[in-house]
């Protein structure tokens, strides 16, 4: 299955392809950008390596899945946006990852919301969930700007997590 092409006034969300694992694993194993996913721990580029089969699994096993964010400027790919099911298998999760970069210009807000904005014409979710570490707090604010509520702390990847839900 194919992930459908996106476009903001600086983005273009893709379909991560074979070329993009060099420029994502540096991204993927930098422990400022690591820190807040997952379980916290940094990653190996071979773990990178599984994260990119494990979306185009889960895009082949979904119908939906995490798109590769490029500079429609440059073509530089910057990080990651999209969905994935959540560990209980029925909800689902909004997330994102960017080189450090592209930090504090507003990228992470233009990303998810070109992605919520499909998610509402194209799937028949009712809502879409984030977790977040608490002490992201920048993560947090893009939440928030988005329309995301706050939920009561929920435990995953063995971390006491905020949780945050959007109503479609």
């Amino acid at each position: 299955m194919k992930l459908d092409t996106l476009y903001t006034e600086r983005l273009i969300l893709r379909q991560f392809s074979k070329e993009d694992l060099e420029d994502y694993t540096a991204i993927m194993t930098n422990p400022q950008v690591t820190c807040f996913l997952g379980t916290g721990k940094e990653k190996t580029p071979e773990d990178v390596r599984q994260v990119l089969i494990h979306f185009q699994n889960c895009l082949d096993k979904n119908g939906f899945g995490v798109w590769a964010v490029v500079l429609k400027e440059s073509g530089k790919l910057i990080g990651h946006c999209g969905f994935l099911p959540l560990e209980n298998g029925e909800d689902v999760e909004l997330l994102y990852a960017f080189d450090p970069s592209s930090w504090g210009k507003k990228i992470a807000s233009e990303a998810a919301c070109i992605c919520l904005d499909y998610a509402k014409k194209n799937y028949l979710w009712d809502f879409v969930y984030a977790l977040a570490y608490p002490e992201n707090t920048a993560s947090i604010r893009v939440l928030e700007k988005l329309g995301f509520s706050p939920d009561e702390k929920v435990l995953c990847f063995g971390k006491l997590l905020n949780h945050f839900s959007y109503k479609l």
